[in-house]
């Protein structure tokens, strides 16, 4: 599974950066070649699940936290990507997604 994500860093008001990060499972992005292994990048984010759709939230908030992440490296990808859930509190529902993954840069 890959996801492409938009990255807007701004480093001034009037001067903004635009970047695509791939986000996959696998261990390799077809097509690119990885010349530099940045290190573990993780994202979590915790909410409380009413139905399906809120536990999808949850997911894409956490990937979005590793997206950042993995920008402020300067990554081009993150591969190994991993999804783990965990209830922290079953009376108010509260679930932990956190994600992890390793930032890499391609040549």
């Amino acid at each position: 599974m890959i996801h492409m994500i938009k990255c807007i860093s701004i480093e001034q008001e009037t001067d903004m950066e635009e970047k695509r990060i791939v986000l996959t499972t696998a261990n390799e992005v077809s097509g690119k070649e990885i010349v530099e292994t940045l290190g573990v990048v993780f994202g979590d984010a915790i909410g409380s699940v009413q139905n399906f759709q809120s536990i999808a939230e949850i997911r894409a908030n956490a990937l979005e936290n590793l997206e950042k992440n993995a920008f402020s490296t300067r990554a081009d990808a993150v591969i190994g990507v991993a999804v783990f859930y965990e209830s922290l509190d079953q009376e108010r529902d509260l679930l932990l997604v956190s994600v992890s993954g390793t930032a890499v840069r391609f040549g």
